[in-house]
């Protein structure tokens, strides 16, 4: 199974070392597995976007997944979804 995309910083700093971490479940909410990497710039600079890509053994049972970002070996950083944009 594979979870890639995109991660911004929106603090006025630059981040050092800031992993993805990807929680898979089963329907009933049941934990399956998670993995975790680091993204791909580090560090991270101010307004910049950088993309990330974690990977793990599928499962069949597998029906949804949760993202996190944290630095690494330290504390969850607090993130906000982009909103969609309107067609």
């Amino acid at each position: 199974m594979k979870a890639e995309g995109e991660v911004a910083n929106i603090v006025a700093w630059p981040l050092d070392r800031v992993e993805v971490v990807v929680t898979w479940t089963a329907k009933d909410g049941t934990l399956i597995t998670s993995a975790s990497a680091l993204i791909q710039y580090n560090p991270v600079l101010p307004d910049q976007r950088s993309p990330f890509k974690v990977m793990a053994p599928w499962n069949p049972a597998m029906a949804g997944a949760t993202i996190d970002f944290k630095m690494l070996g330290g504390p969850q950083l607090r993130w906000r979804e982009r909103p969609a944009m309107k067609k």
